[in-house]
């Protein structure tokens, strides 16, 4: 027990002490517990030091009121929503996987759902019907569908969470202790490099977001893009809080419609994926916050990159929520928002955009799901539809728009915390909240100037 930060305490010390209140505030990432708050300002400037060895005396009583009300009440919100587990790493990769297919509707029937649609906004029963039939099923199950079920496009977002997991159990197969075994530790400074994602905060020296890193380059015998690179950093903060980043740029020879699409492909992708676990009596909550952006470009006939006949698919993707785990690890309940752009383009024809939001429980609660595709007739009824899942139904059931209306303007999780901070933030109105373009913004370009894997 370190003593939780709590609005209660900050009212004691406050009065005393203002500048604690505006250093903490000023924290882009703010601690959990005094006695982290504490060092954070140790490290400050003679001032500050001077400050904190006055004001410890008070923080002492706070921290000593703060054990006493946990001691009575271990199982108070306050300690099981504020501090993560510390999660066993030989775990972390079917959780991740777990709470990922968790928060996503599941939709792998190619027949048509029942009637009855009151949707959200525009939608009606014959909109439901029309995204649902068997014409046009598949623009949902290329990301939703099972992905065991052929095809298993990239989209498909529990292929990618099939990926990642098979990424965590390698590093973390080698590095139980995340101690940078079979790793090198991450010598890289304060702000750390992400391919296509910028640069972010890797907290401080004494609690870094990411402690690791592995890189592996092929050889190069397709021309100047690398045949393989591949870097990977993780680590595990003071909190227990686990993070990973896997990027990875690939040429190789084209073997899927070569005839057609060329006999070269070039795959980026990335992964950026933070998740952790609090207890809460029984049952475990992870709490999960992934994005995920892929792009796929073929040589066209021509054989050459970034020229008029290229072929490419692109995606990304966003995942956020969090999961009731029982004691065996399966998943119980969840509650989420995610969202998805998929954008396919040749030369033969304009690219095809296809765009959704998600929001809910998506297991046997209520859920929004916000649809925007150019696809053939879909293109004229982008519509939002309050659905629900039923054990026994392969698609989300149209409901009265009613049973949603409290996720219109309240994230799916409410007010219950994360362990920790979601950036970048999401917004709490359903319908405010931006679609990720199908453009060289907000996806891998083609050329993917956007994407360079750092050197760290």
């Amino acid at each position: 027990m370190t003593g939780f930060i709590t609005e209660r305490n900050w009212k004691e010390i406050e009065e005393s002490f203002p500048e604690l209140h505006r250093f903490y505030l000023s924290l882009p990432h703010k601690p959990n517990t005094f006695l982290e708050l504490m060092n954070l300002y140790d490290n400050q400037s003679k001032k500050g030091r001077r400050f904190m060895k006055t004001s410890r005396i008070l923080i002492t009583l706070v921290l000593g009121l703060s054990l006493a009300h946990c001691s009575s009440n271990p199982t108070s919100e306050e300690e099981t929503n504020t501090t993560a587990n510390n999660i066993d790493a030989s775990t972390v990769a079917l959780r991740v996987e777990t709470a990922g297919s968790a928060l996503l509707p599941n939709i792998n029937s190619s027949g048509s759902a029942s009637s009855g649609l009151s949707a959200l906004t525009t939608g009606t029963s014959d909109d439901w019907t029309t995204y649902t039939n068997t014409d046009n099923v598949y623009v949902l199950t290329d990301i939703f569908g099972d992905p065991n079920q052929y095809p298993r496009v990239v989209t498909k977002i529990r292929v990618l969470l099939g990926h990642l997991r098979g990424k965590l159990e390698e590093v973390f197969s080698k590095d139980k202790n995340v101690d940078c075994t079979g790793a090198s530790p991450l010598t890289a400074g304060d702000l750390i490099p992400i391919a296509f994602y910028g640069t972010i905060d890797n907290g401080t020296a004494d609690n870094r977001y990411f402690d690791c890193v592995i890189t592996t380059k092929g050889d190069s015998p397709l021309g100047e893009v690398p045949n393989s690179q591949e870097t990977t950093i993780y680590g595990k903060d003071n909190s227990g809080v686990v993070r990973i980043a896997n990027m990875s740029d690939t040429t190789s020879a084209n073997t899927e419609q070569a005839e057609t699409r060329g006999s070269l492909v070039r795959i980026r992708i990335v992964r950026v994926a933070t998740y952790a676990e609090v207890k809460e009596g029984e049952n475990t909550i992870g709490s999960l916050d992934l994005n995920f952006a892929h792009g796929s470009s073929y040589s066209g006939l021509d054989e050459n990159f970034g020229t008029g006949d290229d072929i490419i698919f692109k995606s990304r993707s966003r995942l956020t929520g969090r999961v009731t785990m029982d004691s065996s690890g399966t998943a119980i309940g969840g509650v989420g928002d995610f969202t998805v752009t998929k954008f396919d383009s040749d030369a033969s024809a304009s690219p095809a955009v296809t765009k959704v939001l998600g929001r809910g429980d998506y297991q046997n609660g209520y859920s929004l799901l916000k649809i925007n595709s150019n696809r053939q007739e879909l293109s004229n009824i982008p519509a939002t539809f309050c659905t629900q899942r039923t054990d026994n139904s392969e698609i989300p059931t149209p409901v009265d728009q009613t049973n949603c209306t409290g996720l219109e303007s309240s994230l799916a999780w409410g007010e219950n915390p994360f362990p920790f901070t979601i950036s970048p933030a999401l917004d709490n109105s359903f319908e405010d909240k931006l679609f990720f373009e199908g453009n060289d913004t907000d996806l891998i370009d083609n050329a993917g100037n956007n994407f360079v894997i750092p050197a760290y």
